[in-house]
């Protein structure tokens, strides 16, 4: 196996546990995380890290946001087959 195809495979199962941990926390509490709780479940310490991800799935069209507004993070149909696929 190639190392491009290792690095592929790795940063997909990144992606669903990144994705997958919004589901839970949603499952969880009710409601969407906040940047900050996404920070502490992904392991990164920096706001802007996290908006990175977030802005990503969001262009990807694994989530949807409403920009600035708190806690609207919402798993699309397409971000729900990344989990389970």
């Amino acid at each position: 196996m190639k190392s491009e195809e290792v690095d592929g495979i790795v940063e997909s199962v990144k992606i669903k546990m990144m994705l997958n941990s919004i589901k839970k926390l949603i499952d969880l509490h009710g409601y969407s995380p906040s940047l900050k709780e996404l920070g502490n479940v992904w392991g990164l310490s920096s706001a802007s890290g996290v908006l990175h991800w977030v802005r990503q799935f969001e262009k990807e069209g694994y989530i949807t946001t409403l920009h600035n507004q708190p806690r609207t993070i919402r798993l699309t149909k397409h971000g729900e087959y990344m989990i389970k696929g």
